[in-house]
């Protein structure tokens, strides 16, 4: 018996950098800084002109940082 059902697939929350902002308390040039040296995740382009990052990014991250300063 088969499903009819549409398969879920998962779909991103994309964040833009004012929200990603709040979410880590940096400046803008201390983001763009950290995604060279990959302390922060790159972002994903959705325009010609326009990014974003991927919300379960932004969260491993923060995750990652909070259990290497627990860890300190």
């Amino acid at each position: 018996m088969s499903s009819n059902a549409p398969a879920k697939s998962k779909r991103s929350i994309l964040l833009r950098i004012q929200e990603v902002l709040q979410r880590l308390p940096i400046s803008r040039s201390s983001l763009y800084a950290g995604m060279q040296t990959g302390l922060y995740p790159q972002p994903v382009r959705i325009g010609k002109r326009t990014v974003a990052w991927r919300e379960e990014d932004i969260e491993a991250c923060i995750a990652a940082m909070n259990k290497h300063s627990a860890a300190a």
